[in-house]
């Protein structure tokens, strides 16, 4: 599971597949976070020039996302960055070393 300490983000390589382009409803992202309940966040994600921004639910300590058509409208490395709302707060995730980035992969049939 990807988490998230600090605005570190941590994952292991198997983390990094998403799923297959144009899937819908079949995988679930999941975050395991150390947020206090007050933060909402979002997964800014960008293809190429094309970006998408998505609303992250939770549970306890696991922010989630179903993973939708429109999530994995294209094939491809999503360079990814988690984004918190606090108020007037706002934090995003840190870079981390290359191997750690936020990068995920939809697979094209």
């Amino acid at each position: 599971m990807i988490e998230l300490k600090n605005w570190r983000v941590r994952m292991e390589v198997r983390d990094r597949e998403l799923g297959y382009e144009s899937d819908h409803l079949h995988r679930r992202l999941e975050i395991a976070a150390d947020l206090d309940a007050g933060w909402a966040v979002k997964l800014d994600m960008a293809l190429g020039k094309v970006k998408n921004v998505v609303d992250l639910e939770r549970t306890g300590d696991v922010l989630w996302v179903d993973l939708t058509r429109d999530i994995l409208a294209a094939d491809g490395l999503y360079r990814c960055q988690l984004r918190g709302l606090k108020g007037d707060t706002v934090a995003h995730s840190v870079d981390a070393p290359a191997h750690q980035q936020l990068k995920l992969v939809a697979v094209g049939h």
